[in-house]
């Protein structure tokens, strides 16, 4: 009987063509592809399962060609039932297809918000698995886990057909990348084929918000009406308004807190002026309102990369001062032509580095890539800026790495070993070479002083920084660029660049560059002030300036005219703001157009808002609905009913119980109560309007002994007697009571024991 139900490991013992070999991928498939199983009878136990039309056929021609192993005639007849096998594979894989397609539609409509980049990704990483499945067809028999591979070189050799723009967004692929892909593709998986790195994805927000237009216009709207709302709020009023009020659809999901939270800080940081003026005009008047960017194997052309690097040169030259100093050379090499250009500076700075990248744009043109080390004065915003505003690739070596730029290391050793070595300002390339030096010029100067005329090459005249420069010069011009170099089979550098036919970047405009390389005035950082950009203890304004927010971070360069400074913001070119005091420019007139442009700005702001938000429930019917919403699910709770009152006792109580005790302070005692009593007594008999004699009243006991609650109690009760005579203290009978009624007051015993009376009282309410 033929058996229609299998096992994982009979499946992987028949070892089937373009299947997988192992029990555990076969475990994965059927699970993958939901085949119909049932409970497998006999030892063992498990499942076993039902295969696919065209996974079966191919079973039962594996049976037969087992079977008809002893009989070569069959070969042609299995071969060609594998063909039609294959075929129906290839026919199931292109009804899978249109399926998939119809789930890809689905999929994408979901995947709102993409970037053009996320789309174009998701499309080439879909074409590379569709190319996949048409290439595996063809390559039968081979096994699925032996395909990466190959399918990858072939893709990468260009062998496979693809558009170019599939091929533009993925030049070359790994293998483990395909195998990720077709997996991914095959169970339909198509939002993890999704460049979730693209920049639209990295923008500040959550991307609930990104993902779901509707939700951003609603808490945009809120936040316009609502801007001083918090945090918790907003999402309770987001929840509310995921619904339609009358139909109950759900318009969007609701976002979680962390994503309400980031959303709206994000808000804010875009909208600070608009925010401001919402939550309060009078500040943002006051506050905000403007007053006023083998090393060369694979170089194949001209300028493709450069090198630079910058180290101490190998000369002491005469400053300013008359002093000798040792100075920098900043090299420049075109790798592929091995150009070199050598700019001599007092120090390595970042200027330096853009004079001498400035001399090689315009006399070579515009590389497509610069190498440079990890070095301050190369990773400089200012440097960078220059690179990107170029478009030329920066490319930096790891940390005390100089074989990534071996080119330009070779220049700088080759300079520094040249015949330039022969000047009198050579200081040697080691501290030996500096001592000997040194001892010849000492030498020297001690058969001078005993007026012997000996003129050793190392005590000739010094030179200049200008005079090195063009020392310099002159040997890249007459000697280095004209000698055969060993990498170029014979050709000098010379040669070698006027043998490139193709074309080269070229500046047009030299102004223009000169201003790109201009230096960061006061450090290139500012930040957009009330009134103004703040320079130098001046202030420089622009109109231009109310195009962007009140506390913008701004970078600004330097110009010929001091009155003058170049703005950028966000790396794109903002105005020229001037100094009216400098320039003589009417600095009302500015005031008043900038005035003008920062009101349309924000106006426009809020008409897209507005404009985004039109139709949507206003955030005063939206809290209606909560507050309504709220108060209806609070009634349909049910309230429970209690039962008698008990005492509840616990050690905790008890405790504090005690603590309580401790605070009121200890119960008067008899002798306390017995003189209180009588204070009382006695003024129970005491005429309205009367004197007591001093002889009717009951004597006290002295106050040794007595607590500071009972003094304090004592006290109140002789003082209920002396007001009530008048004030006359001659009311107490004894002159201890006199004495105590008049000082008691005056004592740290009486404040602390009123105080703690009066917080006592407090807590009573009275």
């Amino acid at each position: 009987m033929t058996a229609h139900h299998y096992s994982c490991a009979e499946l992987a013992a028949m070892n089937l063509p373009g299947y997988p070999k192992a029990k555990k991928n076969w475990i994965e498939l059927v699970r993958r592809e939901s085949w119909p199983s049932r409970p497998r009878t006999g030892r063992g136990g498990g499942y076993e399962y039902a295969p696919p039309a065209p996974i079966l056929k191919l079973i039962r021609l594996k049976e037969r060609a087992i079977e008809a192993v002893a009989a070569p005639a069959c070969e042609q007849q299995i071969l060609a039932a594998l063909v039609s096998s294959l075929a129906d594979i290839k026919a199931r894989q292109a009804a899978d297809e249109s399926a998939r397609k119809d789930q890809a539609e689905a999929i994408l409509r979901d995947l709102a918000g993409l970037s053009e980049r996320a789309s174009l990704t998701l499309n080439a990483r879909s074409e590379i698995a569709r190319g996949w499945q048409v290439w595996f067809v063809q390559a039968q028999p081979m096994q699925r886990s032996a395909s990466w591979l190959p399918y990858a070189d072939a893709y990468n050799a260009r062998e496979i057909p693809m558009a170019e723009a599939i091929r533009e967004a993925f030049p070359h692929v790994s293998p483990r990348s395909v195998q990720r892909w077709v997996y991914e593709y095959e169970r339909g998986h198509l939002d993890a084929l999704v460049d979730r790195r693209s920049a639209a994805r990295q923008r500040r927000g959550s991307t609930a918000f990104n993902a779901a237009p509707l939700l951003a216009a609603a808490a945009s709207k809120m936040l316009l009406d609502k801007p001083g709302i918090r945090t918790q709020q907003f999402l309770n009023l987001l929840v509310t308004a995921a619904t339609h009020p009358e139909t109950g659809e759900q318009l969007f999901n609701p976002p979680t807190y962390g994503q309400v939270h980031r959303f709206q800080q994000a808000w804010i940081a875009d909208h600070r002026d608009l925010y401001l003026r919402a939550t309060n005009p009078d500040a943002w008047k006051n506050q905000t309102m403007l007053a006023f960017g083998n090393r060369s194997e694979d170089v194949t052309a001209l300028n493709q990369r450069w090198e630079m690097d910058a180290t101490p040169a190998d000369w002491l030259l005469i400053d300013a001062d008359g002093k000798k100093r040792r100075y920098t050379v900043s090299v420049i090499v075109d790798v592929w032509s091995r150009r070199i250009l050598i700019i001599v500076s007092r120090t390595p700075k970042t200027v330096t580095h853009c004079l001498a990248l400035r001399a090689a744009l315009l006399a070579w043109g515009v590389p497509a890539e610069i190498v440079t080390d990890n070095g301050q004065d190369y990773q400089s915003d200012h440097f960078r800026h220059v690179l990107a505003a170029l478009d030329i690739t920066h490319v930096t070596t790891a940390p005390f790495s100089p074989e990534e730029k071996p080119h330009v290391e070779r220049a700088i050793k080759t300079l520094n070993h040249s015949i330039l070595e022969l000047l009198p300002s050579f200081a040697g390339h080691s501290v030996a070479d500096r001592k000997a030096i040194d001892s010849r010029e000492s030498f020297a100067a001690r058969l001078a002083k005993r007026g012997e005329t000996i003129d050793f090459a190392a005590t000739g005249a010094a030179l200049t920084g200008s005079q090195m420069q063009a020392t310099i010069d002159q040997w890249i011009a007459g000697i280095y660029e004209q000698r055969p170099h060993g990498a170029l089979a014979g050709l000098s550098p010379h040669a070698k660049a006027a043998s490139w036919t193709g074309e080269t970047r070229r500046i047009a405009d030299e102004r223009a560059l000169d201003i790109l390389l201009a230096r960061p005035a006061g450090g290139g950082q500012r930040t957009l002030q009330k009134k103004g950009i703040a320079l130098d203890n001046t202030w420089f304004i622009a109109p231009e300036l109310a195009t962007i927010d009140m506390g913008s971070p701004v970078e600004v360069f330097e110009t010929p005219d001091l009155g003058r400074i170049i703005v950028y913001h966000r790396g794109k070119f903002l105005c020229i703001a001037q100094a009216p005091e400098r320039t003589g420019v009417d600095r009302q007139a500015i005031a008043e157009q900038a005035s003008q442009m920062q009101r349309e700005r924000i106006k426009a702001q809020s008409a897209e808002i507005k404009a985004a938000t039109k139709g949507l429930p206003s955030t005063d019917d939206v809290v209606r609905r909560h507050l309504a919403e709220a108060a209806r699910s609070a009634g349909k709770l049910v309230t429970a009913h209690f039962g008698g009152k008990a005492a509840h006792h616990s050690d905790g109580l008890a405790e504090a119980a005690k603590a309580a005790a401790a605070i009121a302070g200890p119960r008067p005692t008899n002798r306390a109560a017995q003189l209180s009593a009588q204070a009382r007594a006695a003024m129970a008999e005491l005429p309205a309007n009367v004197t007591p004699h001093p002889a009717s009243r009951a004597h006290a006991t002295p106050l040794e002994g007595m607590t500071a609650a009972e003094k304090y109690a004592l006290w109140l009760d002789y003082d209920a007697l002396v007001q009530a005579a008048g004030g006359d203290p001659e009311t107490l009978p004894e002159a201890w009571q006199r004495r105590f009624w008049n000082g008691f007051p005056q004592s740290s015993i009486y404040r602390a024991q009123a105080a703690l009376a009066g917080a006592q009282k407090e807590a009573r309410g009275g």
